[in-house]
């Protein structure tokens, strides 16, 4: 791959993460994806999947969050529809 790769993610299952993440697995460096934020998922998710691509980077340190939209900035309160983006962030990773 020459260049970087913007993936555009949100809302997105976390098995596509991990597809994505996998078929970059060389590359992260290059990597850049808005989408949900690992680390929500991960103190969300079940003991299966604590080994997948997104837990990997998450755990070793290698996916830095950026949040898109902080409730401050935006004035949310805690409605289902404006927490649905909350968790939006732009994620770049560390090789």
């Amino acid at each position: 791959m020459r260049g970087s790769v913007l993936y555009f993610m949100p809302h997105c299952d976390r098995f596509l993460y991990c597809k994505v993440l996998d078929e970059h697995a060389d590359v992260l460096g290059r990597l850049c994806i808005i989408g949900n934020s690992f680390n929500a998922y991960c103190s969300r998710s079940a003991a299966k999947v604590d080994d997948d691509a997104v837990a990997r980077v998450t755990r070793n340190g290698s996916v830095v969050e950026t949040p898109l939209l902080t409730r401050s900035i935006a004035g949310l309160d805690d409605t289902v529809v404006e927490r649905a983006f909350s968790d939006t962030c732009w994620l770049r990773f560390h090789t």
